[in-house]
């Protein structure tokens, strides 16, 4: 019998019936056929490469923190697909060989994706491997704009400081200072280098004949006195750029000489930390940093219960990057390429914020601007700030 024979009612009824069968057959097939989940083993093992020693493991252990929060609610909510997600962390020690020994054993273990590092040097230097091996590295901080020549298996859930350096800038001279008094205080690393050489080319795109005037120090480094006789002459402002030990070594022996002008950081000294080391010569410091709006009074609610403590902003992209990697194992499976493919293609509005991720494996730019105020870090729009500083500009004037 065709189906042109039918009459209309029999035809729907016919119909209706074979679309019903389509859909319990496909539904069967990836919901209910255990093949569909062949590839998933009994524990979903995920890699982590951490500073949790050395002087950057304040920062690894916030990162460590808000993924650890992160699998608790995956696998109480049953796990990935009914398997128990487990992370595996390796302690770098914050050094290059310490990045490198960790992904080793990382993929030495048959892991397919590993989430880190911290800094920019650590990540870049592991970048160059998971693109030789094709695993997924996943950093929740590595700002380094050069990380996004590596598109094929690394990705980031943090913006590339192409946008921050020119928004540090523009933020600087919107306060009134120029060339002529302020300068730019770097470490001599990738992250440093790299944030600077943005600066400078947003620079001079409004003053092409011009250089920022700059300065750098050495990683590690304790003694800055060498920076103290720079920062005593014509500067009465500066933009540093150095992760928190050396930034509040600056800072403290700055204000033990004497020394009083304007800072700028970035995130790299935006944490509970660098106020307890500098506090009261940090008040007033202004910073950039990725958007670290928590949009989820439940995710703090959460974190202070277990932690005993309010989050950060590196807890909340630790957490948020976690996610990402669950939900792409997920939807995708457990190997490299369909963790990498699946990763792609994901829209996911986290705790901080939409994430999706271009060619380059970078996420959309979006960037807060704090400051100091009491001995805590505080969200402030550019108007109040160019207030402030006018405030502060007549007050001067006028003593």
């Amino acid at each position: 019998m065709s189906l042109c024979s039918l009459s209309n009612d029999k035809k729907t009824t016919f119909l209706f019936f074979i679309l019903i069968t389509v859909i319990l057959g496909v539904g069967y097939l990836f919901f209910c056929n255990p093949l569909y989940y062949s590839n998933l083993p009994e524990t979903i093992d995920i890699g982590a490469v951490l500073p949790l020693t050395g002087d950057l493991s304040e920062y690894g252990h916030h990162v460590k923190d808000g993924i650890d929060l992160a699998v608790a609610e995956v696998n109480a909510a049953g796990g990935i697909h009914g398997r128990e997600l487990h992370v595996w962390f390796y302690d770098n020690g914050g050094t290059i060989q310490g990045t490198l020994a960790g992904f080793q054993s990382a993929r030495l273990r048959g892991l397919p994706v590993v989430i880190g590092a911290v800094s920019s040097s650590n990540t870049l230097a592991i970048a160059p491997l998971a693109e030789e091996y094709q695993m997924v590295l996943i950093s929740p901080s590595s700002t380094v704009p050069s990380l996004s020549g590596y598109s094929d298996w690394v990705f980031r859930t943090i913006a590339s400081d192409t946008y921050k350096g020119r928004g540090m800038i523009r933020l600087v001279q919107d306060l009134g200072y120029n060339r002529t008094n302020f300068l730019v205080l770097y470490q001599d690393d990738d992250y440093g280098k790299g944030l600077y050489e943005i600066m400078m080319e947003a620079y001079h795109e409004e003053h092409p004949s011009e250089d920022l005037r700059s300065y750098t120090f050495l990683p590690g480094e304790s003694d800055f006195s060498h920076v103290n006789a720079i920062l005593h002459t014509d500067v009465d402002a500066v933009i540093l750029l150095g992760y928190t030990a050396e930034s509040s070594r600056i800072i403290e022996q700055a204000t033990q000489a004497g020394i009083t002008i304007s800072w700028f950081g970035d995130e790299s000294i935006v944490n509970d930390e660098f106020i307890n080391l500098t506090y009261p010569a940090s008040e007033g410091i202004m910073a950039t940093l990725a958007s670290s709006h928590i949009i989820s009074s439940s995710f703090e609610d959460t974190f202070i219960t277990m932690y005993g403590h309010n989050p950060d902003t590196l807890s909340a992209y630790g957490y948020d990057t976690m996610k990402i990697v669950a939900e792409a194992v997920s939807i995708g499976g457990y190997n490299s390429p369909a963790i990498r493919d699946a990763i792609r293609k994901i829209r996911y509005l986290g705790i901080t914020g939409a994430k999706s991720f271009d060619k380059n494996g970078d996420v959309p730019p979006l960037f807060d601007v704090v400051r100091i105020h009491n001995g805590s870090w505080e969200s402030v729009s550019r108007n109040e700030l160019a207030t402030s500083f006018q405030k502060e500009k007549a007050t001067t004037h006028a003593m």
